[in-house]
């Protein structure tokens, strides 16, 4: 039985390879990442790590979102999302 964490927010996931000149031919490296919802945030990424199946090692770091508290611009300060 497979059991899902079921979230409102995409998964994404980007590869690279020895092309990208990152790792050692034959592996890859996968990025996942998603906006966490709940407080097992590895659940949540559970149907990525399906999709990639087996791996050697795997590292989860959670960072904060900051948002402009000035929205207007006034400050002149713009931040990209």
């Amino acid at each position: 039985m497979v059991n899902y964490i079921i979230t409102n927010l995409d998964i994404f996931i980007a590869t690279l390879n020895y092309s990208h000149c990152v790792c050692k031919k034959g592996l890859y490296i996968a990025i996942i990442s998603t906006m966490v919802e709940t407080s097992d945030p590895t659940k949540e990424l559970k149907p990525a790590f399906d999709i990639i199946g087996t791996f050697l090692e795997a590292f989860v770091t959670i960072t904060d979102l900051y948002e402009p508290i000035d929205k207007d611009f006034k400050n002149n300060v713009y931040l990209s999302l």
